[in-house]
């Protein structure tokens, strides 16, 4: 064989070998985020949920609103000892009106549009806490809930 042939299948090989590291690099930090997004989504999900379900028992809708607030709140470990309790408390409180609101919009035409108005309201949250506290609010919520499938390659 000539030299000139060994160098190419050489070169077209290492070629290949760099391109498939770069491959499972870019696969390796995509899992990691679209992973990172599964658990935010989980979390989000059992904590919305769990604050419906405390507001269900709640017959006027100041206390539902009050009592979805004050779990999201316990859950997550915030206490009125915590020094910016208040504005914590008040911003999600918009998530837990938000929630209110499309709990009463249930079987009516506004359900969607109330059901997305809660998810953008906790969406705002988290913005809000991401940018006053550089963390993630749901980090908060440490044990994991429920079915969260994890794929293995």
């Amino acid at each position: 064989m000539s030299a000139v042939l060994l160098k190419r299948l050489q070169e077209t090989a290492e070629a290949c070998e760099r391109d498939e590291a770069a491959f499972r690099r870019d696969s390796a930090q995509r899992l990691q985020a679209l992973t990172a997004l599964r658990i935010a989504a989980y979390r989000r999900c059992h904590l919305l949920y769990g604050m419906a379900g405390a507001a269900a028992g709640c017959e006027a809708a100041e206390e539902a609103t009050a009592a979805a607030l004050e779990f999201a709140l316990a859950e997550t470990g915030w206490s009125e000892d915590d020094a910016v309790y208040g504005e914590v408390r008040e911003q999600l409180g918009e998530t837990a009106a938000a929630l209110q609101m499309a709990h009463a919009a249930e079987g009516t035409a506004d359900e969607d549009r109330e059901a997305d108005g809660a998810v953008r309201a906790m969406l705002r949250f988290e913005a809000w806490y991401r940018e006053r506290f550089g963390s993630a609010f749901l980090d908060l919520l440490e044990a994991e809930r429920g079915f969260l499938p994890v794929v293995d390659f």
